[in-house]
């Protein structure tokens, strides 16, 4: 599996690659690190692409997983973190949990979201 493919893909906000990608037996499983250590989810959340979240959910991606090879933040902590208002609406709309924590400290995203100053998101979460 090409990473830079997925890199592109998830970048782009092509679906359609990310899906053949998935469909590839040999490819990387998509919900996983890749051999650069970011997943689809990490870098659909960096690169503000809520359709390739919602393409991750549908291919059975847990978006309330860690999406880093440290452990250390969700989807929706980085969504947070990087003030990505379409990602946190988009999580939330997917069912991901805004009470959960989301970090390995076990902070909350409002937390977060007032750790960083980001009060437009924090009141996005209330």
């Amino acid at each position: 599996m090409n990473d830079g493919l997925l890199f592109q893909a998830v970048e782009d906000g092509n679906v359609e690659l990310l899906r053949s990608i998935a469909a590839d037996a040999a490819a990387v499983k998509l919900g996983g690190f890749t051999d650069l250590g970011t997943s689809a989810a990490y870098l659909a959340v960096l690169n503000d692409q809520p359709e390739v979240l919602r393409a991750l959910h549908e291919m059975q991606v847990d978006l309330g997983h860690f999406c880093d090879p440290e452990s250390f933040g969700t989807p929706l902590f980085y969504a947070v973190f990087y003030a990505s208002k379409i990602c946190v609406e988009t999580l939330f709309s997917l069912g991901v949990d805004l009470e959960s924590p989301c970090d390995t400290f076990g902070s909350k995203p409002r937390d977060v979201a007032m750790a960083q100053q980001h009060e437009l998101i924090a009141q996005l979460i209330d």
